[in-house]
């Protein structure tokens, strides 16, 4: 499994690169961590799998801060998996451009009046042992299901769809915000046709998963030509991301590989 260990590796050396950073770099170097992780298909399906980032900014909210400056407390879940998940996603959280590291290290990671020093204690406290954790559960994962079980194509059968599921209404939202981007991009890559026609591929996906249930043939052909016609164009931005997010769903609850 040579792109197994490639990965694993790339992951490492990002997380090294996370561990150096400083107040000013750390934020980079942690969306670099997490693209590593997106950008290997089995390693995003995984996260997709315990990731739950709709109850997530509650969930930290109702952490207990304490009396003082960086008293608050993270209350980990009990469950490895779930806690797993709350782990990623507040790494995830502490990446996005409009969080303030700041008024976290106030809230649960004070160390002083040193900015870098502050940085080092979110990098020992809560980016490190995710690293640990992520890569112990997914390559147990891995050994469990099999490399080549993960990545297999979808066979051409019927599955019931639980429309309430975090995973499935997760999916459709990213299907929506991926339809309309494309359809209102003013730098699409392709002629107004191929743009028109991409959008239309993604919203049929995207209508098909409200039966009951679905052939997964046809989804297959609906979305995966358009989300590989995506790709090769090198779509950054929004469209980029969000289609990304999909491959990542569309793996973890059919086992369709992009």
């Amino acid at each position: 499994m040579p792109e197994l260990q490639y990965f694993i590796e790339d992951l490492q050396a990002a997380a090294e690169d996370v561990a150096l950073s400083n107040h000013r770099t750390f934020k980079d170097r942690l969306r670099a961590w997490l693209r590593v992780i997106d950008e290997f298909p089995e390693a995003l399906a995984f996260a997709g799998k315990v990731e739950d980032r709709e109850t997530f900014a509650d969930w930290l909210e109702a952490m207990p801060r304490g009396r003082g400056i960086g008293g608050g407390i993270i209350r980990w879940p009990t469950d490895r998996s779930e806690k797993l998940g709350r782990q990623l996603s507040l790494l995830r959280h502490l990446a996005e451009r409009k969080t303030d590291i700041d008024q976290f290290s106030l809230s649960f990671a004070w160390a002083g009046k040193s900015l870098n020093d502050t940085n080092q204690k979110i990098v020992v406290d809560y980016f490190e042992p995710t690293q640990r954790d992520f890569l112990r559960a997914f390559e147990r994962e891995i050994e469990r299901r099999g490399h080549d079980a993960l990545s297999a194509p979808a066979a051409d059968r019927i599955v019931s769809l639980d429309h309430n599921s975090v995973p499935h209404r997760e999916l459709e939202a990213q299907l929506i915000d991926l339809e309309t981007s494309l359809a209102q991009a003013n730098d699409f890559p392709g002629s107004p046709a191929d743009q028109t026609q991409i959008a239309a591929e993604i919203g049929a996906g995207r209508r098909l998963l409200r039966a009951s249930q679905v052939r997964l043939s046809a989804l297959t052909a609906l979305l995966v030509p358009a989300l590989k016609w995506i790709a090769t164009q090198s779509m950054a931005g929004i469209i980029g991301s969000v289609a990304l997010s999909v491959a990542g769903l569309l793996l973890a609850l059919f086992g369709i590989a992009i």
